[in-house]
């Protein structure tokens, strides 16, 4: 599972990703298991202020990938955002599956 985490780092579906990130005052090492993956994510999409609530309800990047919308409502309030977050989750998916991307369909 961390080579598909790798192919998409990889393929910039993560978001950008540094040795010294400055807008993340956590490093690797810090965070709990499963949880670099998601905070890559989010710092991607510009949505980094909702990962403490991802850690505090234990959503590791694994089930992140079987959430929908409906599901991260309790975490992200605000539609767009969950649907952006949504949006990478499928293209992840897709790209680990070696399908194309589904991020405008169901």
């Amino acid at each position: 599972n961390s080579n598909s985490n790798k192919a998409a780092n990889q393929q910039g579906l993560l978001g950008p990703v540094s040795s010294s990130s400055s807008s993340s005052p956590q490093d690797d090492d810090s965070d709990p298991d499963g949880m670099r993956e998601v905070r890559l994510l989010l710092e991607g999409l510009g949505l980094l202020e909702y990962y403490d609530r991802f850690c505090s309800e234990h959503v590791t990047y694994d089930t992140l990938k079987a959430l929908d919308l409906d599901d991260l409502k309790e975490i992200v309030p605000p539609l767009g955002h969950r649907a952006k977050i949504r949006n990478r989750m499928k293209q992840i998916i897709a790209s680990e599956d070696g399908t194309p991307s589904a991020a405008g369909g169901k």
